[in-house]
């Protein structure tokens, strides 16, 4: 990746609000298909902050720029942003990185204050959480608190990144013996909640959705297996597009639209003002009904699931098996070998990609929260507790996570290691039944 001047970033954006007469801008790490893992390159909050993580947004002041994390990213946001200008706002468990940001502009913004943001990169429903949180800031006018929306993100653009680029993938069809249900027998099950709720066009705007209705899998998007697509359910007719042209071409060539309902969690903002621009009756669904068909798994998805699932259980234990050999006959394990080591086992037994970056931490580092840096110059020495966390899709696009911590080598366990071992169980436990 390209070395990149964050100060000289900074300072170009902070021109970029003077001129707008903004006075805070909100920098997401999402991409405009609000996906988790957005590529780094064209990560506007990494590329301003070189905060890494795969969560947590940005607010730039002319004083400061603040970047807020959840507990798995404290110590992780401290070691990647440089401190001269980015104060690391550590949200507890009592409320969401979201809620925490917004929050902290209401703080900051005065009477007629003017605040940036992506319309592309932000969901309605945090949109609609901000402007609460602003107490009822007005979009695009002269008044108290003014929203102004961007629909192209300025920080992409200076920093000369094209945004929306579709990246070109195979999309493959996920076999029937896996999925279950064929893509009309789900699509007969939307249309039937549809004629119930008299719905006329439904906008599918969440990629895992999209997904699980065609039967098709991606890899375009790192640690996914969805593919990057807007839909709509129009009179029993499904429509899939993979270039945002086709799609506004669709909602402006539409006509005698009697509604159009939108999820509100996994719709941008730029998309619903492009409704807005074209429908007059746009109906917020209090839940995605698509959502709550794909949790009612069919028995062949189950079973796929019992067969990933083994195939990660092998993966850990030749992983650790791996370890304690190499460790017993002398040889040197860093954190980042072992690390490797699961990937290439993940892939032995037939992963088309991870779900996410393994988390492979030996001694202290097992502390770390969400690890995901391992050290090749750590070395795992026996007798050490070794943390493992992973996972990886497979033909069917389904995703496992697993965590274990074992210890490393056959040497004996100590009372302290014990102890703590036991107290983590127990919690893990209650957490079950909370």
């Amino acid at each position: 990746m390209e070395i990149i001047n964050r100060i000289q970033l900074l300072e170009k954006f902070l021109s970029f609000m003077k001129k707008e007469g903004l006075d805070m801008f909100v920098v997401s790490a999402t991409d405009e298909y609000l996906s988790e893992y957005n590529r780094l390159e064209a990560n506007s909050r990494y590329l301003l902050t070189g905060f890494s993580g795969s969560t947590g947004d940005a607010v730039v002041t002319h004083e400061r720029v603040f970047l807020f994390v959840d507990g798995r990213y404290h110590l992780q946001a401290d070691m990647e942003v440089n401190h001269d200008y980015v104060e690391v706002v550590k949200v507890g468990m009592d409320k969401s990185p979201q809620t925490a940001m917004f929050e902290k502009l209401a703080e900051l913004s005065g009477e007629g204050a003017k605040i940036g943001i992506v319309s592309s990169k932000m969901s309605c429903s945090a949109y609609k959480e901000l402007m609460q949180k602003l107490g009822g800031a007005c979009s695009n006018t002269d008044e108290v608190r003014t929203v102004v929306e961007y629909e192209h993100d300025p920080l992409l653009v200076m920093a000369g990144i094209e945004q929306g680029v579709q990246t070109q993938s195979n999309i493959r069809e996920v076999p029937l013996n896996i999925a279950g249900k064929t893509t009309k027998e789900k699509l007969n099950e939307v249309n039937a909640f549809c004629a119930e709720n008299g719905i006329d066009m439904l906008l599918i705007t969440s990629l895992p959705e999209i997904a699980w209705l065609t039967n098709l899998r991606g890899e375009e998007i790192a640690y996914s297996s969805c593919y990057k697509a807007k839909a709509a359910v129009f009179r029993e007719q499904l429509h899939v597009f993979r270039d945002e042209n086709e799609f506004e071409k669709f909602i402006c060539e539409t006509e005698n639209v009697l509604n159009v309902y939108y999820y509100p969690a996994s719709t941008t903002l730029a998309t619903l003002r492009k409704l807005e621009r074209q429908f007059k009756n746009i109906i917020e669904l209090k839940e995605s009904p698509i959502a709550r068909m794909k949790a009612i798994k069919t028995p062949e998805e189950l079973e796929h699931y019992r067969e990933i699932f083994l195939k990660t259980d092998i993966v850990v234990h030749r992983t650790f098996t791996w370890l304690n050999q190499s460790l017993e006959h002398g040889l040197k394990v860093s954190e980042k070998a072992f690390s490797d080591k699961v990937k290439m086992l993940f892939a032995e037994e037939g992963a088309t990609g991870l779900s996410f970056e393994p988390i492979a931490a030996s001694g202290k580092n097992t502390a770390v929260i969400h690890y995901t840096t391992p050290d090749e110059n750590q070395l795992i020495e026996a007798g050490e507790l070794v943390l493992l966390d992973c996972g990886g899709y497979f033909e069917g696009g389904y995703a496992t996570d697993q965590t274990r911590t074992f210890l490393a080598g056959s040497s004996g366990v100590q009372d302290w290691q014990k102890k703590v071992y036991t107290a983590v169980l127990k919690g893990f436990l209650r957490g079950l039944n909370f």
